[in-house]
C-alpha cells in the first residue's frame, strides 16, 4: 500500500482514501513501525498536562494554607491537626512553630512548581521524573489513612473530626494526580529534561 502526502492517500487500487491522521510514525526503538492517530496523541498529551497542572495547583494551595496557619496562630494549628505543643508554643509567643510551618510552606510550594514544570507551564526543574514520583508517593502515603478514618467515622460517629477524612482524601487525590500524570507522560518528561 502506498500513501500520498496531502489531505490523504490512496491505496494501490486507487479506490479508497486513507486519512492523514493515520500516517505511519517513524520506527520505534525496537525497529517496528506502528500507526498512531494524531488527535489521540494530542488528547493524551493534554490529559497529562491537565493531571500535573491540577496536582501542582493543589500543592500550591496547600502551601498557601500553611502560610495562613502561621497568621492564624494556635487555633489554626489545632484545627489542622498539628501537635498540641505547636499550639502551646504559638500561644506562648515562640517563633519555632512559625519557622517550621514556613519550611513546610516552602516544601509544598516546591512540590507545586514540580507539578507545573511537568505540565510544561514553565521550564522543567532538575530530576523531574524521580521528583514527581517521590512527591506522588508522599501524598499517597499521607492519604491512605482515609480508609480506616472513614470506616471509624461511619461506625463510631464523633470519635474523630470529619475534617481528618477530608484532609486525607485531598492528599490521596493529589498523590494519584502526580503519579498518573507522571505515568502517562513518562517519556515526554524525559524529553523535557533533555531540552533544559
Amino acid at each position: 500500500m502506498t500513501i500520498e502526502q496531502g489531505e490523504g492517500g490512496r491505496d494501490s487500487s486507487g479506490s479508497s482514501w486513507i486519512p492523514v491522521q493515520h500516517l505511519w510514525r517513524p520506527p520505534s526503538e525496537g525497529g517496528q513501525q506502528r500507526s498512531v492517530s494524531e488527535p489521540d496523541a494530542a488528547s493524551a498529551h493534554a490529559l497529562t498536562r491537565l493531571l500535573l497542572t491540577a496536582a501542582g495547583a493543589m500543592s500550591l494551595a496547600v502551601a498557601l494554607l500553611h502560610l495562613a496557619i502561621i497568621f492564624i496562630g494556635a487555633p489554626g494549628y489545632r484545627y489542622f491537626g498539628a501537635p498540641e505543643t505547636f499550639a502551646r508554643q504559638a500561644e506562648a509567643g515562640s517563633m519555632l512553630p512559625a519557622v517550621l510551618t514556613l519550611g513546610l510552606t516552602a516544601l509544598f510550594a516546591t512540590f507545586g512548581l514540580y507539578g507545573l514544570g511537568g505540565a510544561e507551564r514553565f521550564r522543567a526543574l532538575p530530576l523531574l521524573r524521580p521528583a514527581l514520583v517521590a512527591i506522588g508517593c508522599i501524598y499517597t502515603l499521607r492519604g491512605l489513612p482515609v480508609f480506616p478514618q472513614a470506616w471509624l467515622l461511619l461506625w463510631s460517629p464523633g470519635s474523630r473530626p470529619p475534617r481528618e477524612v477530608v484532609f486525607s482524601l485531598v492528599s490521596l487525590i493529589t498523590g494519584l494526580l502526580y503519579l498518573e500524570g507522571t505515568r502517562r507522560g513518562w517519556r515526554r518528561l524525559g524529553w523535557l529534561l533533555q531540552g533544559t
